[in-house]
C-alpha cells in the first residue's frame, strides 16, 4: 500500500480509534510528506504532562505515575524527543516534599541526561544539535513550592539563565530554536488576562524584578541568531491572530494542546514545523487539528534571512 492511499484510509477513521503505531504514521507522514521519519526529525513536549484535576491519585499532574504515562506515550512514537518542565510537573505536593526532589523524579523516569544527551545531566534543561546549522534550547521551570508569588509562575533560575545566555552567543553562526513552557515578556503572544496576567504567572520570571523578566526578549533583539520560540502554558488554540507573533528575527509560536480536557477551546492542536536550510534558511509552521479528523494546515512562513513571518492563514474566534 502507498503512503497516499495509507493517509486516505487512515482520515476515514473515527477520531480516537487510531492505534499508537497509526498515529505514529500519520505524525511522521504530516511532518514529513512520508511514512518514513527523516535523520532530522524530533519531537518536542512543553511541559504539563500530567492529568488537569488534582485527585491527589498517582496518574496526577507532577507524580511519578504521570511522568511514566508520559514517558510510555511519547516512546510510542519512536523517534526522538526532548521534554521540558511545565508548572504543573511540579504539583506533586502529597508525593514530594521540595521542587528539587520533584525535578530529580522527572530525571529518573526520562533519564534525561540520555535523552538528551546533556551537558547538563543534573539539570532538566537541555541543547540538541538537530544539524550542523540548527540547534535547540529546551528551557526549564524550577520552581513551585519555593515561590515567593504564584506558584504557577514558569521560574528560570539566574543559573540556567546564564547557561541559556552563554549558549546562544556560543552560536552565532547557527540558527537557534528555543522552548519553554511559558513565553518571555514581550513575545506579543495572546494571554488570558484573568488566568495569567492577574496571577502573575504569564511570562517567564513574570512576579520578580522587572528586569529580569525582560532579559529573554533583549536576548532575542540582540541576537538574530534566535529563529524561533515556542511556548505553551495558556491551553489556547492556534486559530487567533497572536498565536503567532515577531520580534526582531524571531517568531515566536504558541502551542496549544491535545487532551480534550485540558482546552480551552474546545481545539486539540499540535504544531509541526518543517525546516529548510537552503540559502538563509526558513521554516514553515504547521497545525494539526486533532479535533478535525487530523486536518493539517499551514500557518505561516518563516524567513529566516530577512526575520520576516508571512501569515497564512488567520482567523480570530469569537471572543466573549
Amino acid at each position: 500500500e502507498g503512503d497516499e492511499a495509507f493517509m486516505e484510509r487512515m482520515m476515514e477513521r473515527k477520531v480516537g480509534s487510531l492505534t499508537m503505531d497509526e498515529l505514529r504514521s500519520v505524525y511522521i507522514y504530516k511532518s514529513t510528506g512520508s511514512l518514513q521519519p527523516t535523520p532530522s526529525t524530533y519531537m518536542v513536549s512543553l511541559g504539563d504532562l500530567g492529568r488537569k484535576e488534582i485527585r491527589h491519585l498517582p496518574g496526577d499532574a507532577g507524580t511519578t505515575e504521570s511522568f511514566k504515562m508520559a514517558k510510555e506515550y511519547l516512546d510510542g512514537f519512536d523517534f526522538p524527543y526532548g521534554v521540558i518542565t511545565g508548572n504543573h510537573d511540579l504539583e506533586g505536593l502529597d508525593e514530594f516534599a521540595s521542587d528539587d526532589d520533584n525535578i530529580i523524579a522527572f530525571h529518573d523516569v526520562f533519564h534525561t541526561a540520555e535523552l538528551h544527551g546533556s551537558s547538563t545531566p543534573t539539570e532538566p534543561y537541555w541543547c540538541k544539535e538537530l544539524s550542523d546549522d540548527v540547534i535547540l534550547l529546551g528551557l526549564c521551570t524550577t520552581r513551585f513550592r519555593e515561590a515567593v508569588h504564584s506558584s504557577h509562575e514558569v521560574y528560570v533560575d539566574d543559573v540556567q539563565m546564564k547557561w541559556f545566555e552563554d549558549k546562544v552567543k556560543e552560536n552565532k553562526d547557527k540558527k537557534v530554536i528555543v522552548f519553554s513552557h511559558a513565553p518571555p515578556l514581550g513575545s506579543g503572544l495572546k494571554i488570558l488576562q484573568d488566568v495569567h496576567l492577574r496571577n502573575g504567572c504569564a511570562y517567564i520570571n513574570h512576579s520578580g524584578e522587572i528586569e529580569r523578566a525582560r532579559r529573554f526578549v533583549g536576548l532575542v533583539k540582540d541576537n538574530p541568531q534566535i529563529k524561533l520560540w515556542f511556548s505553551g502554558h495558556y491551553h489556547l488554540s492556534h486559530d487567533f491572530e497572536d498565536s503567532i507573533s515577531n520580534v526582531g528575527s524571531c517568531t515566536f509560536v504558541q502551542c496549544g494542546v491535545i487532551g480534550g480536557k485540558s482546552t480551552r477551546d474546545d481545539t486539540r492542536q499540535t504544531r509541526v514545523v518543517e525546516i529548510f536550510e537552503q540559502g538563509g534558511g526558513a521554516a514553515e509552521v504547521y497545525t494539526i487539528n486533532h479535533h478535525l479528523n487530523g486536518e493539517v494546515r499551514l500557518d505561516a512562513r518563516c524567513d529566516f534571512g530577512t526575520g520576516r513571518v508571512e501569515r497564512v492563514r488567520v482567523k480570530e474566534l469569537p471572543k466573549d
